[in-house]
């Protein structure tokens, strides 16, 4: 990965963040790169919410492990949302049984990162950077790893190879189309775009997948960019369920008005260490504060393991 500073004071560059994923052996991460053709903050929403990957991502039938998310027993998450030094904390609460609750913690970290929380039986952690092209473009650099342990050789070859012809959550090398140079990232396009409906299959959508979409990261990009590359959102009607992505338009503005009115930065400008955060997927007493009991745990330390089972 090359880190570029381009703002104005080229004497004084900030520090590069410490982001856990760019820290770690190389053994112990994977990153894929491809261009996604919607606007940078359209994508970034539908990674931090979550109320979403039950539906979109399960299936019809009782094959797979997506039958078997433990979200699928409450469809309907409530959220809580705390603002961070870094961004923010966005909480998706659902039953586990009588008396357990089941937290689900998506982190934003200023300005386009996004973090996923591990998922048994996929112990590894997960996130992007959504990086702006232009309006309607947006460099995709999605990084999955494990903190203490090397990732499995068949993790590495679903993510390189994908699954039966399916993709998995990082574009296979079967998923990009050679671009002309002259055009911008011309090797990390994909073949799966709005022209040819992302090859939704309509058979499969009957049978067995509830998106009809062949794969994990084609069914969040054809949801993210699939209606427009900038959706007008004078048409939107959010819900309950949108606490995440409203809290985090708040914080976005918030910060970009602080910066221009007061000259007031983002924490993680000056302090690298700002960025060392984790998701994370708790099973907790209903009477257990997951702020309380998360919070050792949300803070990223290398060489450490996630501290609490999953």
């Amino acid at each position: 990965m090359l880190w570029t500073y381009m703002g104005p004071d080229a004497a004084n560059p900030p520090p590069l963040p410490n982001l856990e994923w760019n820290l770690v052996p190389q053994d112990q991460v994977h990153i894929s790169v491809r261009v996604q053709e919607c606007n940078w903050l359209q994508a970034l929403e539908g990674e931090i919410d979550s109320a979403h990957a039950p539906l979109l991502h399960g299936r019809l039938d009782a094959q797979g492990t997506t039958s078997a998310w433990i979200q699928k027993r409450d469809l309907r998450p409530t959220f809580e949302c705390i603002k961070q030094d870094f961004g923010m904390s966005i909480a998706a609460r659902r039953n586990y049984d009588a008396n357990t609750l089941y937290w689900r913690v998506n982190q934003f970290l200023l300005p386009f990162y996004t973090l996923v929380p591990p998922l048994s039986p996929f112990p590894d952690l997960s996130g992007h950077a959504w990086v702006p092209i232009d309006d309607n473009h947006t460099l995709c650099i999605f990084f999955s790893y494990h903190p203490s342990e090397p990732l499995p050789a068949r993790t590495r070859q679903l993510f390189e190879e994908g699954h039966q012809g399916r993709e998995s959550g990082h574009p296979s090398r079967h998923a990009f189309v050679k671009r002309p140079a002259t055009v911008p990232f011309c090797d990390y396009w994909t073949r799966f775009t709005r022209e040819n409906a992302f090859e939704f299959d309509y058979e499969s959508q009957v049978n067995t997948w509830f998106s009809g979409l062949p794969g994990l990261w084609i069914q969040d990009g054809a949801c993210q960019s699939g209606i427009q590359p900038i959706f007008d959102r004078t048409r939107e009607h959010l819900g309950s369920s949108d606490t995440g992505i409203a809290m985090t338009r708040r914080l976005l503005l918030e910060a970009v008005s602080a910066y221009r009115d007061r000259g007031i930065k983002p924490a993680g400008v000056t302090n690298p260490d700002t960025f060392m955060v984790r998701a994370v997927s708790l099973t907790l007493p209903e009477s257990t504060s997951w702020v309380d009991f998360g919070r050792p745990h949300m803070a990223a330390k290398l060489g450490a393991d996630f501290g609490y089972a999953l």
